[in-house]
């Protein structure tokens, strides 16, 4: 328990960077932006904008990043690798977590209560996105930026494990197989099922279909790190 709270311990030292990094330096900034627009725009429709996507894109480098910036530190204090991912991932899964209600209670506001922000700019609230109960929502947003950080975490997992030359020969390995799989969906007209499939299925729906491809990398990356060097 002593070593787990050093790991969290050790992470609330960058609470800012985890927190308000994103708001501060990306969405605020961006939505600040759009607003501007809007009061210049005039549409029966308002104005849609893809700006709340550089929330998810900042949790995919803080994954990408958080490994580089304390693996080896943690490791220094002698704390051990399985203590350091749980910590991690702890705080990966407060952070989300956190975001998620903040993004919530934002998207209700632009919707429900001043409507658009008085210029109809649909930030927050988005089609789809935001369709269903507040939980479903949650659960959206959740998702979304869990996978995103996953993501960048097992990337920065097998930095740190294979180096530059085993990021690259991996990378180069997905692409294969994408690239083999997409020509198999065309081959067998595959595609049209697979887009039928998907109008079917409700946001929060598809955010439970990442489950599990979260949970394997969250495993992948237990296993790379177990065995990573530290410099």
């Amino acid at each position: 328990m002593n070593r787990m709270q050093a790991i969290l311990h050790m992470h609330s030292k960058d609470w800012f960077w985890w927190l308000l990094a994103p708001w501060c330096w990306v969405l605020l900034p961006s939505f600040a932006i759009n607003l501007i627009i809007s009061l210049f725009t005039h549409t029966d429709t308002g104005i849609y904008t893809g700006g709340l996507a550089s929330i998810y894109i900042y949790m995919l480098i803080i994954g990408l990043l958080v490994v580089y910036r304390t693996f080896s530190f943690a490791l220094g204090f002698t704390m051990r690798r399985t203590d350091y991912i749980l910590g991690t991932t702890l705080v990966a899964i407060t952070v989300c977590a956190t975001e998620a209600i903040v993004l919530l209670l934002l998207s209700f506001i632009e919707a429900d209560l001043t409507g658009g922000w008085g210029v109809r700019l649909h930030f927050f609230h988005l089609p789809y996105v935001s369709d269903g109960s507040f939980l479903a929502q949650f659960w959206v947003y959740f998702i979304a930026l869990a996978t995103l950080y996953t993501l960048g975490f097992i990337i920065g997992s097998l930095y740190q494990r294979a180096g530059r030359t085993g990021l690259l020969a991996t990378s180069g390995a997905v692409l294969l197989l994408g690239t083999i799989g997409s020509f198999a969906c065309t081959q067998f007209n595959w595609w049209g099922n697979i887009f039928a499939w998907l109008t079917h299925q409700s946001a929060d729906d598809l955010a439970s279909w990442f489950l599990l491809p979260l949970v394997a990398c969250l495993s992948i990356s237990y296993v790379l790190l177990r065995k990573a060097t530290i410099a």
